[in-house]
């Protein structure tokens, strides 16, 4: 879902926090349930909730699920990342750094359910192990 500032709200803070949360706890569930069969493999699961700044609405903030397949030697092998918020300031349809005249903040919230990103994850580690027994 996409918002301009004047969306920028007490209440879709709350929004976009409580998403990164339940999100950030699923990415742990799902890494907890498929350890044990990477293990196996000799390989390794990593994954976090990323954010690069502190404030959501500030230009720059976006925040992610980062997981990763770590091989032996704890070198990533494969990376998903799915994107939850990001704020940005848009002149003309473009992302500028600037704040031109004219250009406006813009934020985009992921609008998929618990349950898809669930099966997203999912996916992304069973195919992963899929393709370690080819």
């Amino acid at each position: 879902m996409k918002y301009v500032e004047l969306d920028f709200t007490p209440q879709l803070e709350r929004t976009i926090r409580q998403k990164e949360e339940t999100f950030e706890k699923l990415l742990k569930q799902t890494m907890e349930k498929y350890r044990t069969r990477f293990e196996e493999k000799g390989k390794q699961l990593d994954g976090e909730l990323s954010r690069t700044k502190d404030e959501l609405f500030e230009q720059g903030y976006e925040s992610s699920l980062e997981l990763a397949v770590l091989d032996r030697d704890g070198e990533s092998d494969e990376l998903h990342i799915v994107d939850i918020w990001a704020c940005r300031r848009v002149f003309l349809g473009l992302w500028v750094s600037l704040p031109l005249p004219g250009s406006r903040l813009t934020g985009e919230l992921l609008d998929e359910t618990d349950e898809e990103i669930r099966l997203d994850l999912e996916e992304f580690l069973q195919e992963s192990l899929e393709e370690d027994n080819e």
